[in-house]
């Protein structure tokens, strides 16, 4: 649960640094998660990012683990989470619902169990929901407009660098090769 809620929380104090650092709006961040190997020039990264998708705001290179974003971008996804958290309980429901991952309640200890508020179970099942879950939502919905046009950023397409590889889990991708 701490961890779940420090994920959130490190978007929110990125967030806070980033406003003291009074970068341009359309400043490139890279945010690269500490368990993920890089085998290539974030620089490359960046650059191939404006001229492939010379309007985006953000993209997520890699899901969970490498995110290219402008300053503003990575502001609204902050805004995005106050929001979150400032919903009425059956419409953060639907959203952590609909982002979030099934998981049973079987696998569970008592203590565990306690922790979440039954309103969110359904039938035997509870959403696991974290900052790359957040993430998501976010990028989902300000692709179909769900969002108002001040929080909405634009999300490029996923251009691959040539030999790219997607590896969702390197452990078992390295054993099978």
């Amino acid at each position: 649960r701490e961890f779940r809620l420090f994920t959130l929380k490190r978007w929110l104090l990125l967030n806070e640094e980033l406003r003291s650092m009074s970068l341009p709006e359309d400043a490139a961040v890279a945010v690269i998660e500490n368990d993920v190997l890089l085998f290539e020039r974030v620089a490359q990264r960046l650059h191939d990012c404006g001229v492939i998708h010379d309007n985006a705001q953000a993209e997520t290179v890699v899901n969970g683990a490498f995110l290219v974003a402008s300053a503003t971008a990575l502001r609204r996804f902050a805004s995005f989470l106050w929001q979150l958290y400032e919903l009425k309980p059956k419409h953060l429901e639907a959203i952590v619902w609909r982002f979030g991952e099934p998981k049973s309640v079987d696998t569970l200890s008592m203590r565990q169990r306690n922790r979440i508020d039954v309103a969110m179970i359904r039938g035997n099942s509870y959403p696991l929901f974290g900052d790359m879950d957040a993430l998501n939502a976010f990028r989902l919905m300000s692709r179909s407009r769900e969002l108002p046009p001040e929080l909405r950023v634009r999300w490029a397409a996923g251009g691959k660098s040539q030999g790219c590889t997607d590896v969702p889990n390197a452990r078992v991708f390295l054993a099978r090769n």
